[in-house]
Formats: C-alpha cells, sequence, structure tokens
C-alpha cells in the first residue's frame, strides 16, 4: 500500500496581541497561501470555513486563529477547526505565539479591557487541542522573534522562512524607565 504524501496546513494560535498576524504575514511573504489582515481567506466563522481538497492548492496554506475568537471566553472550537481541516485531507502543524506578559496584556487591555485572565485558558484550549489531536507544534516568542530574527523561525522544522519584513520592537513602548503594569492587570 501506497502512503499518501503529507499535505500540510500551518495553523498559527494563541492569544491576541501575541504576534499571530505578523507570523502570517510572514509566512505570506515566503510563499505560504493566505491573506494579510484580520479576514482569514479560509474563513473566520465555523459558517464560513471552506478549504479546497488536499493537493489541489499550489502553496501551502496559513490559517490564523488569536484567541480568544470572537467573544470574552477561551474558544471551544479548535476541536471542530482540527476536525474540519482533517476531513480535507490536510495535516495541520501549529505555531503557538506566546508574548511577555506586560506588553500583551497591555496591548490587549487597549482593544477590549482587562481580560488578562483569559490568556490561561486560552493556551489550555490550545494545548489540549494539539494533545487530543497528536498535533506537531513549535511555541514561538515574539520576543525570540524581534531579538533573533530569521534564525527563530528557520529553526521551526515544519516551515521554510528565507526572508522578512522590517520587524519592529513592539514592546518597547511598554517598558518606559519606571513603569508598572496597572491595577486592573493584576484583577
Amino acid at each position: 500500500m501506497t502512503s499518501q504524501p503529507e499535505r500540510p496546513l500551518i495553523l498559527i494560535w494563541g492569544p491576541e496581541s501575541t504576534g499571530t498576524r505578523l507570523i502570517k504575514e510572514i509566512l505570506i511573504l515566503n510563499g505560504y497561501l493566505g491573506n494579510e489582515g484580520h479576514k482569514e481567506t479560509w474563513g473566520n466563522k465555523p459558517e464560513e470555513y471552506h478549504l479546497p481538497p488536499a493537493g489541489s492548492l499550489p502553496q501551502i496554506p496559513v490559517w490564523r486563529f488569536s484567541y480568544p475568537m470572537g467573544n470574552y471566553s477561551p474558544n471551544p472550537k479548535s476541536d471542530a477547526i482540527v476536525d474540519f481541516i482533517l476531513e480535507h485531507g490536510y495535516s495541520p502543524k501549529v505555531i503557538v505565539t506566546f508574548r511577555d506578559m506586560l506588553p500583551q496584556s497591555i496591548s490587549a487591555l487597549y482593544k477590549r479591557g482587562s481580560r488578562r485572565h483569559v490568556v490561561p485558558a486560552c493556551y489550555s484550549s490550545i494545548f489540549s487541542t494539539i494533545s487530543r489531536h497528536k498535533l506537531d507544534f513549535w511555541v514561538l516568542s515574539y520576543e525570540s522573534l524581534i531579538q533573533n530574527k530569521l534564525p527563530v523561525l528557520q529553526a521551526i522544522p515544519f516551515i521554510e522562512v528565507s526572508k522578512l519584513p522590517e520587524l519592529k520592537d513592539g514592546n518597547a513602548k511598554y517598558y518606559p524607565k519606571g513603569h508598572k503594569a496597572p491595577e486592573s492587570l493584576a484583577k
């Protein structure tokens, strides 16, 4: 019996403000299939999900989900996303994004109010799904990418990256001398 060639699809998962969109943009710059910005080529909500059959695309698709997706609690649809991808013949590979808690929390605070409490639940949801489905994954920190650039991405065994856009340290503005986390983040 001949085994089918692997048809990867790169999933990028992480809490909001951890660099998921940046990683997707880098992969697209390097020839992966998707679109920049918040609107996902393959859909943002279950009723929008669509994928052509594995093997029919000329490039490896990339699909980003920032947690929580659309509400203020971790989204339980991670398993449904993976099931959908598997049903279409793809082998999902996951990049999980992290960022220092202070800039991640403050960035999310400005967007939606204090939601620091959901970050552990987001990672619990992500890693539970990875574990249940036995998915290949790689953890990538925003800080490591900004400091070490291309070698950080080239270490990921299931992607190929040779170029980067200009990378700016988005954390610098959150660490001026004497700055402390707002009281609302300590809750």
